[in-house]
């Protein structure tokens, strides 16, 4: 199948960030292979979003708005995908942004491995502009890697196929975090990614509030997506490896958030697990970080 940039849409969820999401909205405008279609929904916001949105629709027929009381991100995507007409699927979160050639790239993979599911692309965190620190992704992606940790980060790189994302049920509007993770469980499982490992995201790492700064829920999530992760996972050294594997993402979570003791509590069950030196060398910083405080 050789898409085109009409045959994407792009669901756009958005609460109260009116100036974040018209620059949003503008970078996926911008694309070098114009979008088809741009579906912004707005998850019960009480700024000018919607009048901005509105504005920018009476210019652009692309554009359009859906409107639901606030229920979350993921259900909000699920209602723009919901309301897709098209092919494709692309995901911007209204705090991010696409440099232009985003669409076009993943397109052209997209023909070199005709049977993927989905494509993803390399993300750049920013704080405004200034660069932050780059999220890298593999060439190729394995069921693996994926049930290991979340090596593709924010939806705002994800272009699914329309029939795929609504047979794997989209986002899970249960979880409390680690939506995007659990939906590229499902979706690998379904078939084969194609990536371009450039830089094509900028994701908004600056300091407004988002799910990762809730602890309570981070944790949750990330719980339920583990035992997803291992549900079709028989070997016991396998399961063994990728439980280790969990246990340093919770590492990094933990010191993220400031808890020293739950993080080295992790570190030592990821050496148990799979004793190997990455393992004792993290344990290792956080003895001697522990000690030192």
């Amino acid at each position: 199948m050789r898409w085109k940039g009409s045959d994407v849409t792009v669901v756009i969820p958005t609460y109260n960030r009116a100036a974040l999401l018209e620059k949003a909205i503008a970078s996926a405008l911008a694309q070098t292979e114009p979008v088809g279609a741009i579906i912004v929904v707005d998850d019960g916001s009480t700024d000018d979003s919607r009048e901005r949105v509105a504005a920018l629709a009476a210019r652009d027929p692309r554009i359009s708005l859906r409107t639901q009381a606030n229920a979350g991100a993921n259900v909000a995507r699920n209602t723009g995908v919901a309301a897709a007409a098209t092919a494709l699927v692309g995901f911007l979160d209204s705090d991010d942004r696409w440099m232009p050639e985003k669409i076009e790239r993943q397109l052209a993979a997209w023909r070199a491995r005709p049977d993927a599911v989905a494509s993803f692309t390399g993300i750049l965190a920013v704080d405004g502009d200034r660069p932050l620190y780059s999220y890298d992704i593999p060439v190729e992606l394995t069921i693996d890697e994926i049930r290991r940790h979340n090596v593709l980060g924010s939806t705002s790189s994800a272009l699914v196929r329309t029939d795929v994302l609504r047979a794997v049920g989209g986002f899970d509007p249960g979880l409390p975090s680690c939506q995007d993770w659990d939906l590229y469980l499902r979706l690998r499982r379904a078939g084969p990614f194609a990536t371009v490992t450039d830089d094509l995201v900028l994701y908004d790492d600056g300091p407004h509030d988002r799910i990762t700064h809730q602890s309570g829920k981070t944790v949750a999530g990330h719980e339920a997506v583990f035992a997803r992760a291992l549900s079709d996972v028989d070997d016991p050294r396998e399961r063994r490896r990728i439980r280790a594997a969990h246990a340093e993402v919770m590492t990094r979570l933990y010191l993220r958030h400031g808890d020293w003791r739950a993080a080295r509590r992790q570190a030592i069950r990821a050496a148990v697990l799979d004793p190997n030196l990455i393992h004792v060398r993290k344990l290792a910083r956080i003895v001697v970080r522990r000690a030192k405080s």
